[in-house]
């Protein structure tokens, strides 16, 4: 099942016959082989050209992982193989003036072809490192034996871990996207919270204060 749209004027605007969606249940009798790798987890530059409809291309793959780390779609982006060709081309006969020239320039647009799929794949793998160090951190803020709770400037609960549940009794439904001062401080503490909070605001340094809470 595909589900794509493709600037192939690179306008920005999806508009005309070859832009809009793939019709579901269009049949592609030949899959590609980098899709094929994207789908099993390895991004990929393929540079094996390939016809259709619309034109010829060669592509790079990612695959799209859901939150449990799971692939779920693979992101395809094409480039016109014979503008790829051409651009390759060019840079060859711009520099070729011997014989020897021409066979240092093949080396070099190897080279450059092998530098081209090895920064994409640096981006790719520093991406899924970031994914993960946050998965990570994520897992660490659950499970943690202390009640986390992250806030925006206006103190709107962004973050309420399993631990602040259990500790002022409001599920993370109950108090996400809300404001937690109202909920959490007592009366009595709210005009020193109001104002360490305004402090800490001002200032680009950590803050340190206790105060009495309250639960549901």
């Amino acid at each position: 099942v595909v589900d794509s749209e493709t600037d192939y004027d690179r306008n920005g605007d999806f508009k005309g016959e070859h832009e809009v969606r793939t019709p579901i249940g269009k049949v592609y009798p030949q899959p590609l082989e980098g899709l094929e790798k994207a789908f099993q987890g390895e991004s990929n530059f393929d540079s094996q050209v390939y016809s259709d409809e619309w034109g010829t291309w060669v592509s790079a793959f990612v695959p799209m992982r859901d939150a449990s780390g799971r692939i779920e779609a693979v992101l395809g982006v094409d480039f016109d193989a014979r503008a790829w060709g051409a651009a390759i081309g060019k840079a060859r006969r711009t520099v070729v003036f011997t014989t020897g020239l021409v066979l240092l320039l093949i080396v070099g647009a190897g080279l450059a072809i092998a530098l081209l799929r090895a920064d994409i794949m640096r981006r790719v793998e520093a991406e899924q490192r970031s994914r993960r160090a946050e998965a990570r951190m994520q897992l660490a803020i659950r499970q943690m034996p202390l009640g986390f709770i992250e806030w925006n400037p206006q103190a709107e609960v962004l973050v309420w871990n399993p631990r602040a549940e259990k500790i002022f009794g409001y599920a993370a439904a109950e108090v996400l996207g809300q404001a937690i001062f109202p909920r959490i401080v007592a009366p009595a503490a709210r005009t020193q919270v109001d104002q360490v909070w305004a402090n800490f605001c001002r200032s680009s340094d950590g803050t340190h204060s206790t105060s009495e809470n309250i639960t549901k």
